[in-house]
């Protein structure tokens, strides 16, 4: 009795840390966006882990000097991100969130509309969650 009544304890521990990881790397997530919209890129960058790779619809790569220095200038902007849905997966010390939302960028001074399907990548790191990767496609299936 006293071995089941210490399995479920631990099991309930584990699935509160699990749900609380998931909610902070969801909430990172929206952050990272509204960082990129407000151009906080101190905010961002300390996020941004070394080796992070951006990659576009378009097939655009980015590394997280280029995200920084694009922002920066003014050759990427991002306007407004309407997320329509998102989930975490939390493996260990990765989560992977995907999600689907409506990115109104500018790419030269140009705006674009942009339905968007995506897969992010987060790297835990001691307590603090790190951006890896990003890979999105467009989303050509009506809802």
């Amino acid at each position: 009795m006293t071995n089941k009544l210490l399995l479920l304890i631990f099991s309930c521990l584990v699935y509160s840390v699990m749900i609380n990881a998931q909610d902070e790397v969801l909430d990172l997530h929206r952050k990272k966006f509204e960082w990129m919209i407000q151009l906080q890129l101190d905010s961002l960058e300390s996020i941004l882990a070394d080796d992070m790779l951006y990659i576009h619809s378009n097939g655009w790569i980015e590394d997280r000097e280029e995200v920084i220095e694009n922002l920066r200038s003014g050759h990427l902007a991002y306007h407004k991100i309407d997320i329509r849905n998102q989930e975490v997966r939390y493996f260990d010390r990765i989560a992977i969130v995907v999600g689907e939302a409506e990115f109104h960028v500018s790419l030269d001074g140009s705006p674009l509309s942009i339905d968007l399907l995506y897969t992010e990548v987060y790297r835990q790191d001691g307590d603090r969650w790190f951006f890896i990767h990003r890979h999105s496609n467009r989303n050509t299936v009506s809802n």
